[in-house]
């Protein structure tokens, strides 16, 4: 037994760190690079030449602190020496601009009166600058600055910003002298540190701020607008992205926030381009880091969350600035495919900047249609060489771009030689940008024709943007890091089965003798639905349509293990007239007052009982009776789960595609908003009801009590927590005084269900009765005659193993019902019914699992629990993409912005499901089994093996399936159209889900373990001696 235990946990901790490694090289050398120069811009951004000999020789005189662009600029002057840079966060480009040639909904349109008025009369021109995924805004800023897309990864670090040393423009501007102010978003501030002269940055991260946050820029408004000491003026305004994350694009606070932004850009354009001297030198941009979904998230890759705006604002004049020709239909020029790191080149060239070496924008060509043909050539020029270098750098063999920067023209030899090194889209790029060189040149020498001109635009256009897109796209990979990460995760999944394949085979033959032989096509079918839906779901990562509906592959496993558990519960029926067995060694049989209620499984052949006769045969009778009953309660419950399940899908409908069909939330949510606030406290009533009832009777009653008076301590607390928050977004009066008694509420609620938890797991083991409750009744005593001795040493010999189960039990109780509670607090008013449900079958499935243990094996319930936990987690409203994530409920109960307990709030609150029946496993440790005679020996052997190793085991096993497949999916698709809006918010997930199974088993081990080696002390200290006494006496 020894050498078994040691070797599962060699094989269980070998395979653990593994998976930690092995998952960290794949991260670091996946995720990482795009193409990157070093340095920063300087004159070779106002030169045509790529060669890196060159550019290095240039930039020798540019590493000084300040220089003065306009002497490197070669005849491109700079149109505009003042920015004013209004961010507007999570703004919606279609709340402006409308969607698909169709104007903006009549609310919005009628809130932005003063934009649309600008619009129409030539005095802006708007964009739907499409944003790259992840859409949060750290990487948006990035992008907005540097022109380079910003690692995936960097939605981690979005909530712990770091200087940006790459090359952007705020540094070009720095490095040019300009004075600069930000008021905002204290992102900028840790972006770009000690680079504003005046600076008043506020949290972004505390949602629940939609009116201070945005006063705290508009209070500074007047008195920047007036001052003319600065030239660059940033204002980044949070208050629009917190009403959509509180209440979605339809909360009733948005169009009065939309009316603040709308007055915001009419105090501006009135003042600092109508009003001061320095207007026509003067630009105002206004742009969102992102769009937001419906419900108000964002994160992911949809069209609502990449749908950003780009708004050029200038001077008002007789003659409008942007001038849009009577063939350009809005379709074209309001919603053309305009990217968001196209505003990098863009204000470069208009404010005379270099362009950042690893911008992959494209100029946005009306914004420069007021300036003469030869200007807007250049500009464009300028910016295709730019691009071309970047491309050198993508491609450093390339023979067709190193021929362009050595000013020559490409051969068709040279075309065949690149196009077998690099493929025919780099091929393509260099045929399009000699096809623009070239067409120039001709403009040039036919004497500057008006037709010539628009050939020559319109030829570096089409260069440009695919190219743009293409560096965009492009990534480069650490292989070697890639290769090992892959290796190791595959040999950790190698190890975990092979653990699982142990344990299967040490219980199964120490079972062997037992009636699960007779049954073996039942476990034949289960084991199949088992192996078969890890493989199907596995499998299933191939498809980025199975990815993002992800959570039809769980419901369909999961409704199959249901049906094929009723299936096998039926078949019980024809085994209820087999003679070869009968009643006699259950403890609850021999021992127990409820004799008739003896679990089928607990028996032993006749042959080895001469001394049973009527009685047995009676018993063998209520015994049938009793098992009809059980089994048809068996069938019941499964079809109940099956019911709630079907609820939990059509409470949500998650995923990507289809959320936009009705579901229950929705019609709650839009039709009876009223009626969810009466839901939630009905499902606060009855949780809270349901755990005060469930918590084990075997506890000391003083500590039953104030374990359930915590419990309803805290759902009275919730229920403040309620009412202060409903009260808060209907009422004004008293809005700061009902957010600190909710803040108060929700952090009374955190102590009470923690405190509860860890007094649990710190004082059960202490407080249970260590030993079995069971005794041997004169009446079982006559019946059974010379086996009562070895009976009942049996009984002595299971003590640890009752003690430790029901210390499971009693600890596990507590734990689901303090986050039953807790889940209540921090999910969406809602979800508060899903949870209610959630625990309701978890409950029933554990009750299922303790009456059929004798056909259903420990896995069994194991893998039904998992799949139950990863159902529900779609049955909450959660997907596959970054946008469900809900991060105002990430800062209930925090009065500030805390970067590590709203983490943990915003993991608790995604994973809740899950975890919640993770912790379910504590309570399916099955009850003490009945002996055989010849098994005494290694009586601890099954029970430790089955109901501790194997619930550690089992779920990192299937946990590492999972992950190791999609970490080959990801790879072969690293270069397939969604690998990152699709695969790669994923793969992110599937992390999360790695790191909720350690949690899960780690509470697991730590329950266990400290029952174990509580109850062995205290029995050792009781009844150390009892079982050799009584060997000393028969003997």
């Amino acid at each position: 037994m020894a050498s078994v235990f040691g070797r599962l946990a060699t094989l269980g901790v070998v395979a653990l760190l593994l998976q930690i490694t092995g998952l960290l090289l794949f991260v670091l050398g996946f995720f990482p690079v795009k193409p990157a120069l070093d340095g920063i811009s300087g004159a070779e951004s106002f030169l045509p030449l790529c060669k890196i000999d060159d550019i290095n020789e240039l930039d020798r005189s540019l590493h000084d602190e300040k220089y003065d662009p306009q002497e490197k600029n070669l005849g491109l002057p700079a149109k505009y020496d003042r920015l004013v840079f209004m961010v507007v966060d999570g703004l919606p480009a279609e709340f402006v601009l409308g969607k698909d040639g169709r104007p903006p909904a009549r609310n919005f349109k009628s809130a932005m009166s003063y934009t649309q008025n600008l619009l129409s009369n030539g005095s802006a021109l708007g964009y739907h600058a499409k944003a790259a995924p992840p859409t949060v805004t750290m990487p948006r800023l990035k992008a907005m600055t540097s022109g380079a897309i910003a690692g995936f990864l960097d939605v981690a670090y979005n909530f712990n910003t770091q200087k940006l040393l790459e090359d952007n423009l705020i540094g070009q501007l720095a490095r040019a002298g300009w004075r600069m102010v930000m008021l905002g978003d204290e992102t900028w501030l840790k972006l770009f540190p000690n680079l504003f002269e005046r600076h008043d940055g506020v949290s972004s991260f505390y949602v629940k701020d939609t009116v201070e946050v945005d006063n705290n820029v508009t209070r500074h408004l007047d008195y920047e607008l007036e001052n003319t000491d600065w030239n660059l003026l940033i204002l980044h305004y949070l208050g629009l992205d917190h009403v959509g994350h509180l209440g979605g694009r339809s909360s009733p606070l948005m169009d009065s926030k939309l009316r603040e932004m709308d007055s915001v850009i009419e105090r501006i354009h009135q003042t600092v381009l109508s009003k001061s001297p320095l207007s026509s030198r003067t630009l105002v941009v206004v742009v969102s880091d992102h769009g937001m979904t419906s419900g108000g998230n964002h994160g992911g890759a949809t069209y609502q969350e990449t749908d950003a705006l780009a708004l050029f604002i200038t001077n008002p004049s007789s003659k409008p600035e942007f001038q849009i020709s009577p063939e350009a239909s809005a379709s074209s020029i309001l919603n053309d495919a305009a990217y968001q790191v196209d505003l990098v080149p863009t204000l470069a060239i208009l404010l005379g900047m270099p362009i950042p070496k690893n911008s992959v924008g494209a100029l946005l060509q009306p914004l420069f249609s007021s300036l003469p043909p030869e200007l807007q050539l250049k500009a464009l020029e300028l910016n295709s060489w730019q691009l071309l270098r970047l491309m050198r750098r993508r491609s450093p063999h390339s023979v067709c771009i190193a021929d362009i920067c050595q000013n020559q023209k490409a051969t068709d030899g040279d075309m065949s030689s690149f196009r077998s090194k690099q493929g025919d889209n780099a091929l393509k790029y260099c045929t399009l940008f000699n096809l623009a060189v070239e067409k120039r040149k001709q403009w040039s020498e036919n004497g500057k024709e008006t037709s010539g001109f628009e050939e020559a635009k319109e030829a570096y256009l089409q260069f440009l943007r695919p190219t743009s897109e293409w560096l965009a796209s492009g990534s480069t990979e650490r292989l070697t890091f890639v290769f090992i990460g892959g290796l190791l995760m595959l040999l950790s999944t190698i190890l975990f089965l092979l653990a699982v394949y142990e344990i299967h085979k040490a219980t199964f033959e120490d079972h062997s003798s037992r009636r699960e032989k007779s049954r073996i096509g039942t476990s034949r079918l289960l084991k199949l639905i088992a192996v078969g839906g890890v493989s199907v779901h596995a499998a299933s990562f191939g498809s980025s349509s199975f990815v993002e509906e992800e959570q039809f592959t769980w419901h369909f496993m999961l409704s199959t293990l249901l049906v094929a558990l009723v299936r096998a519960s039926l078949q019980q029926f024809k085994f209820e007239n087999d003679d070869g067995v009968d009643v006699i060694s259950d403890p609850n049989y021999l021992m127990g007052e409820n004799s008739d209620k003896l679990p089928a499984d607990c028996r032993v052949k006749r042959k080895h009982n001469p001394a049973i006769g009527t009685t047995a045969d009676q018993s063998r009778m209520r015994l049938r009776v009793t098992r009809r009953k059980m089994i048809i309660n068996q069938v019941i419950q499964i079809c109940l789960l099956l019911v709630l399940g079907r609820i939990l899908r059509s409470w949500h409908r998650s995923g990507v595609n289809w959320t936009h069909l009705p579901d229950v939330a929705k019609t709650l949510e839009n039709t009876y908003p009223s009626v969810i606030a009466y839901i939630r406290a009905g499902c606060l009533f009855s949780v809270t009801l349901m755990c005060c009832w469930i918590l084990p009777k075997s506890l000391p009653q003083s500590i039953r009590r104030i374990t359930q008076l915590c419990l309803i301590l805290s759902a009275m607390l919730i229920l403040l927590y309620f009412t202060c928050s409903l009260l808060g977004l209907t009422s004004r009066a008293d809005a700061w005084d009902l957010g600190a008694w909710a803040t108060v509420s929700a952090q009374g609620v955190y102590c009470l269900v923690g405190g509860s938890s860890l007094l649990a797991f710190a004082t059960f083991p202490w407080l249970l009765n260590s030993r079995s409750p069971y005794k041997v009744s004169s009446t079982s005593q006559k019946e059974i005659g010379p086996l009562f001795e070895s009976v009942q040493e049996d009984f002595e010999t299971s003590t640890l193993e009752y003690s430790v189960k029901r210390s499971f039990c009693a600890t596990g109780l507590v734990f689901v019902s303090c986050w039953s509670l807790l889940q209540l607090l921090l999910q969406q008013s809602v979800n508060a019914a899903p949870i209610a449900l959630l625990l309701l079958q978890l409950l029933m499935a554990v009750n299922l699992f303790h009456t059929a243990h004798a056909w259903a094996p420990r896995w069994i319930s194991i893998l039904t629990l998992h799949w139950l936990g990863a159902s529900g987690h779609f049955g909450l409203g959660n997907s596959n993409t970054l946008a469900t994530v809900d991060v105002a409920g990430a800062y209930i109960g925090l009065s500030s912005h805390s970067t590590v307990l709203s983490g943990i709030l915003a993991f608790f609150i995604t994973y809740g499901s899950p975890l919640l029946y993770m912790q379910g496993l504590l309570l399916t440790t099955s009850r003490p089994r009945a002996l055989e005679e010849k098994k005494i020996s290694k009586f601890l052997q099954p029970w430790l093996l089955e109901d501790i190793i194997l619930p550690c085991i089992l779920p990192l096993a299937m946990n590492s399936i999972f992950l190791t497949a999609f970490t080959g999916v990801l790879y072969v698709m690293q270069d397939h159209l969604f690998v990152w809006s699709v695969f790669s918010p994923k793969y992110l997930y599937a992390i999360a889900t790695t790191v909720c199974t350690y949690i899960g088993t780690l509470v697991f081990v730590a329950v266990g373990g400290y029952s174990i080696l509580v109850m062995s002390f205290r029995i050792q200290q009781t009844d150390g001696v009892g079982l050799g006494r009584r060997k000393e006496v028969n003997i």
